[in-house]
């Protein structure tokens, strides 16, 4: 791929713009963020550009984060560790983002499974309710590129049912959620018009630093930041 087509691409992953899901800026001055998820939280890479962001531009709000990712991990396995990973770290904010591993690398969608992740999410939100006064937003998981990884061939039509019921829940407890799922897809099927080689997820599952920009991007545009 030729370089001013690089450019090119880049430059639409860092100026996406997402719906804006708040009408003023979210976090506030002496906030504290839990990001609670999986691998993909894990990797320390969506949530490292998001407190950059804060520390370059409002470095006078004091805002403090904390990455509570934990590989391979689920809604429901989660409610083990909300204690100690969120709620014992005084959160005034928690992103809550599962679903990846919750829907079981099946090309179809087990009934099951998709139940299993809407209980835990539920008992997420009402944990973290019950004890502390933190402002809860879900993120919906983001998507796989199959080509990387055959294994995972229509695995995204798969995970687009636990991204619809994480905004079926968002609408039932009245909470936000902002959409990684749709992002992702949509840019990874425009680069790959360009050029077949290109990726945002090297690995299949993992996105790489460009596909945790756009990640970034998206969950601060909702919060009414201005990039």
């Amino acid at each position: 791929m030729s370089r001013p087509i690089r450019i090119t691409l880049i430059t639409a992953l860092l100026t996406l713009a997402a719906a804006c899901a708040f009408a003023k800026p979210f976090i506030k001055p002496n906030d504290r963020v839990v990001f609670l998820g999986d691998s993909i939280t894990a990797q320390k890479l969506y949530t490292q550009y998001i407190q950059n962001f804060y520390t370059a531009f409002h470095p006078e709000w004091k805002v403090s984060f904390v990455n509570a990712g934990v590989g391979g991990d689920r809604s429901s396995a989660a409610v083990n560790r909300v204690q100690k990973d969120v709620i014992d770290q005084n959160p005034t904010v928690v992103t809550i983002c599962f679903g990846m591993n919750d829907a079981g690398y099946r090309p179809t969608v087990d009934p099951e499974g998709l139940k299993k992740f809407s209980d835990g999410m539920k008992q997420l939100i009402s944990m973290i309710r019950e004890k502390t006064q933190a402002r809860i937003v879900l993120l919906t998981t983001t998507c796989v590129d199959a080509k990387k990884n055959e294994k995972l061939v229509g695995y995204n039509q798969t995970l687009a049912a636990f991204v619809d019921e994480t905004k079926k829940i968002g609408q039932a407890e009245k909470l936000p959620v902002i959409d990684l799922h749709r992002p992702m897809l949509t840019q990874l099927e425009k680069g790959q018009a360009v050029d077949p080689a290109f990726t945002l997820i090297p690995d299949g599952v993992h996105p790489n630093e460009a596909g945790h920009t756009l990640m970034a991007d998206t969950i601060l545009k909702a919060w009414g930041e201005r990039l």
